[in-house]
């Protein structure tokens, strides 16, 4: 690391954007009622993502200010992360309308092992929505390598080797019992 010398502010200015070194952290898991885990299905922009918790509900979920920023490279949130959320239970919605959360806890692929391990919750709900998120990854994924990108002198180029008719395909010569084609060598 450099060593900051000199200047009045110096030490403060260069150790204020460090992320705090966590490396004894034990596994957060539901403590109060009103906490739930859940599998980020899709991010929505301005802070909010939308998430299935364990009763199978979709519900859109709060990203704090915690999990944003410099500081954020051991908890980012994306598409299929495991999360840990509390329900807005005080929050009053109109009857079939989702339900708010807020983001608590983000798991690393470590933490879900231990989770899934543990036996006193049921994760077919998340496992089936981890099922479903890739499932349309995949599908994207095959969509996006059927595109080719091309210049006009490629694609005539293409076009008139589709078009040439094969009149030569008797270019094969019999040596010693064995067909070689011309074409091949």
């Amino acid at each position: 690391m450099v060593k900051n010398s000199g200047g009045n502010k110096t030490k403060r200015d260069a150790r204020k954007h460090i992320a705090p070194q966590n490396d004894n952290k034990q596994l957060r898991v539901i403590i109060e009622t009103g906490e739930t885990y859940a599998v980020v299905k899709k991010l929505l922009g301005g802070g909010m993502c939308l998430v299935t918790s364990l009763d199978g509900k979709s519900r859109n979920c709060v990203i704090r200010n915690k999990f944003k920023g410099r500081g954020r490279s051991s908890n980012m949130v994306s598409v299929g992360i495991w999360i840990l959320v509390g329900i807005r239970e005080w929050e009053v919605r109109k009857s079939g309308k989702e339900t708010n959360c807020d983001l608590l806890h983000v798991y690393s692929s470590g933490d879900k092992e231990k989770l899934l391990q543990k036996n006193d919750v049921n994760f077919d709900a998340l496992l089936g929505t981890m099922k479903e998120i890739e499932d349309i990854k995949g599908k994207n994924s095959n969509d996006i390598s059927a595109f080719e990108f091309a210049s006009t002198a490629e694609i005539s180029y293409q076009e008139l080797l589709a078009n040439r008719k094969d009149d030569d395909d008797s270019k094969q010569i019999v040596f010693e019992d064995a067909e070689f084609d011309i074409d091949d060598i």
